[in-house]
């Protein structure tokens, strides 16, 4: 603990500022001066610094120095670095890192030099504000909402981090007076796949195309709804013939929960072609690469606009739940832990559910 501990006020060209001189447990010296609305204030900052360094000792008065960049440097060092497992459950690390440097990057572009205590509220409120008028780097498009909410989930799990820590005593996310994330901004979307716009797309990856590796790929999405990363790192080991189901791996879900999903008769037939062609292979799919381009160029043929391959997804808990099945029993098997979640970012109104709903009420009306 230090060994002397002095404050006192001092005023420079108009300003006051709060100066601590304290003696460390080495016997070395330090002064720190902080700045003051007035001489109220000043006296106020004294107290709390020198109740700091008494209560919580010398490392207080690191804390008070550390910078944002002190942060993402600490945080980037622990958390974010590639995913570590043992016994198919991730113990260390993030499987998504490269999109968390990505979002610590453009953090400590804005907030890098401030005083981690100085990041109020209002500063990330309007860190938000500037977000959104930002273009993307990529493409010059706007950006969404959603889009700046993810980099806003990153500062808050930054921030808890600082308090766990003992760099702050609370987070600036818990002092707002309204919600900083608000999802309920968030444009869903609404995009399912028509059995129509399904022939279409499937024919654009025909057998004798050059996209006929997408199509085994795409009726994996449309009848198992599994996500993109756990189609592209199945094995073979993962399929079971003989019961028609797919296993899938804790590690490479997103929630980390491993479970079991069903094989369609047509996507069965179509993996016991692939596994007569490539049976060596590992995995199923054959690749984790990108094929964005062919997919791109597929939905192009197809005369298909809008639609994400994440779409594909969607469209099978709606095509499941549309046909009757409980949404508790379609949430086991896309793997959702949150029933809230699939409610509103997969199950979608179709023309025919809503043409459904407009004769049931007729039927009901009399």
């Amino acid at each position: 603990m230090p060994r002397e501990r002095t404050g006192s006020i001092v005023k420079r060209d108009g300003k006051f500022y709060a100066r601590i001189t304290y003696t460390d447990s080495q016997g070395k010296r330090h002064d720190l001066t902080r700045r003051a609305i007035d001489r109220k204030d000043a006296k106020r900052i004294i107290k709390e610094v020198l109740e700091d360094v008494e209560t919580k000792g010398e490392k207080a008065i690191e804390a008070s120095r550390a910078t944002f960049r002190d942060l993402a440097e600490r945080y980037s060092a622990v958390r974010v670095k590639p995913a570590e497992y043992r016994n198919d459950r991730k113990i260390a690390g993030m499987r998504d890192h490269t999109t968390a440097a990505g979002h610590v990057r453009a953090l400590v572009e804005y907030f890098g030099p401030m005083k981690l205590r100085d990041i109020t509220a209002g500063k990330i409120e309007a860190f938000k504000q500037f977000r959104l008028a930002t273009p993307k780097a990529r493409g010059g498009k706007e950006r969404s909402i959603a889009n700046v909410n993810r980099t806003l989930t990153r500062l808050r799990a930054m921030f808890r981090f600082a308090v766990a820590e003992g760099w702050l005593d609370y987070s600036p996310f818990d002092r707002a007076s309204t919600p900083i994330i608000s999802k309920a901004d968030e444009v869903r979307r609404t995009r399912v796949l028509s059995r129509e716009e399904e022939a279409r797309l499937l024919e654009a990856c025909g057998p004798n195309s050059p996209r006929a590796h997408l199509a085994p790929l795409v009726l994996a999405a449309l009848d198992t709804g599994c996500r993109r990363g756990e189609l592209l790192y199945l094995t073979w080991l993962n399929l079971d013939f003989t019961n028609r189901q797919i296993n899938i791996c804790a590690m490479t879900t997103k929630t980390l929960t491993s479970r079991i999903v069903p094989v369609s008769a047509r996507l069965f037939a179509a993996l016991q072609r692939l596994y007569n062609e490539r049976k060596n292979d590992g995995l199923i799919f054959g690749t984790v690469g990108d094929f964005k381009r062919s997919w791109k160029t597929a939905c192009k043929l197809a005369g298909i606009e809008g639609l994400r391959f994440h779409d594909l997804r969607a469209t099978f808990a709606t095509r499941l739940i549309h046909a009757g099945m409980p949404v508790e029993q379609v949430a086991k098997i896309t793997g959702h832990t949150q029933l809230s979640t699939l409610y509103s970012h997969y199950i979608r109104n179709t023309a025919s559910a809503v043409e459904r709903a407009a004769s049931l009420l007729d039927s009901i009306n009399g």
